[in-house]
């Protein structure tokens, strides 16, 4: 099956239900007054890129994906993808002259693409911009969430660079949709049930927030902390001698319960609550490139827990373990394809809101884990670098970005201003640091 015929008569490509999820989520971004759930993923390149190269396999790229060139149309209850026969938007911002700082304009003019965005219904749902520099440019991939996820772009750019394209179109299909036909009636029944059964566990605790949300457009603002080399392996020996191999984004989550914790939140409840992605996808599998395939599940630890850091990870590492024990990370699914059949108002709500009406998660987080891409160089630039950027609900305009490239650990803070301060999160950012390397004379 190609990723082509995937495509209905009409060019008609309907969400997953893991799709219908972001959706929810992007419309309720929008209620809050920002132009919904726009993301992005950067390559910091050094050297000339071949544009001309770039646009033509951008041209390849849309012929065996036609969903990246569509709009978002409703049919019935169902959204889905239509075709269109627009070419993939490549736009290209020379460098002005007399400029001050050159990295302050690459990285402003990446926030005002995603600052900028325009209806979900009237814009591409996937774009390329390419920021000029002095000897480094950034190519920025602007794409709506519900399309798919940054494993998704990520294999577009492996898809972009490889000789055996044909790998990433050999089969375009649902991961959540594929374990759904798989379950029997009883199976999904109950895995329902676990779902229900973890929501109201977590929701016996409301989660602090960093602020309590505001009225009124807010902008989109990024902060970009990286590690050494040497820092990065003192991190991952620490995650490892913490909380075992293979279970860094555990590490990751307690050492920023306990940096909010100790910086201090805007609306102190009863514990901090960090939502994080379970990835359906087989590692290192090159398909399917289109669609979410994630579901979620949460960390939550209360005050008295986190402020030990030892007690809480042995919290966070048996909570994790009980997880997966009792097949909690795929108890969502069953309820994302419930959510196709809400309204997304209502679904966005369910998504979000404890039983007492607060937001559920207290921080966005996501752990990219480490990129590695099949060359080194991207049309003729050398890769140097990888950011990341998403728009998020307010509350609780805050999200911690985790990644790895070329054995450095990198966070990225995005955060909705006038709603949080940058001074706190540099408050952040400095007690973060100190708990990923477990600084005793800082702690």
């Amino acid at each position: 099956m190609s990723g082509q015929s995937q495509q209905s008569d009409t060019g008609f490509r309907p969400l997953n239900p893991s799709d219908q999820v972001l959706l929810a989520i992007d419309q309720e971004i929008r209620r809050d007054g920002n132009h919904g759930s726009h993301c992005g993923f950067a390559l910091e390149l050094h050297g000339e890129l071949d544009i001309t190269a770039l646009q033509n396999s951008l041209s390849e790229l849309q012929a065996d994906f036609p969903a990246l060139s569509s709009r978002l149309e409703q049919r019935g209850k169902t959204f889905g993808w239509k075709t269109i026969d627009d070419p993939i938007p490549f736009h290209h911002y020379p460098c002005p002259e007399h400029t001050g700082s050159i990295a302050e304009f690459q990285h402003n003019t990446m926030l005002s693409i995603l600052n900028n965005g325009t209806t979900i219904d009237q814009s591409a749902p996937l774009q390329f911009h390419l920021i000029d520099g002095d000897s480094r440019r950034l190519l920025l991939l602007h794409w709506f969430h519900p399309l798919l996820d940054a494993r998704g772009v990520k294999l577009i750019l492996d898809y972009l660079v490889s000789g055996k394209r044909q790998r990433y179109t050999a089969k375009d299909f649902s991961l959540i949709d594929q374990r759904l036909k798989r379950w029997s009636l009883w199976e999904t029944l109950k895995m329902a049930w676990n779902g229900k059964q973890y929501n109201d566990h977590i929701d016996r605790l409301n989660s602090d927030l960093p602020t309590p949300g505001s009225i009124g457009k807010q902008q989109l603002q990024c902060i970009n902390q990286s590690f050494s080399t040497e820092q990065t392996v003192t991190i991952q020996q620490l995650a490892k001698q913490t909380v075992g191999m293979g279970y860094h984004s555990i590490y990751y989550i307690g050492c920023l319960m306990r940096a909010l914790h100790r910086v201090g939140m805007a609306v102190k409840n009863d514990a901090i609550c960090v939502p994080y992605a379970f990835n359906l996808r087989q590692p290192n599998a090159p398909v399917p490139v289109l669609g979410n395939h994630v579901s979620v599940l949460f960390s939550q630890a209360p005050h008295s827990v986190i402020e030990n850091r030892e007690q809480l990870f042995k919290h966070l590492s048996k909570q994790y373990a009980q997880t997966i024990r009792q097949g909690q990370d795929y108890s969502f699914i069953p309820w994302m394809w419930i959510g196709r059949w809400m309204s997304l108002e209502k679904y966005g709500k369910v998504l979000r809101q404890q039983r007492g009406g607060g937001e559920r998660g207290s921080v966005w987080f996501s752990d990219i884990g480490e990129l590695r891409f099949p060359s080194d160089t991207l049309f003729g630039a050398t890769i140097c670098g990888v950011r990341h950027l998403c728009i998020l609900t307010s509350p609780p305009s805050f999200a911690v970005l985790f990644g790895q490239f070329q054995g450095r650990l990198n966070i990225a803070y995005n955060f909705l201003q006038p709603d949080i301060d940058s001074d706190w999160v540099h408050s952040v950012n400095r007690t973060l640091q100190q708990e990923l390397l477990n600084d005793s004379n800082a702690l």
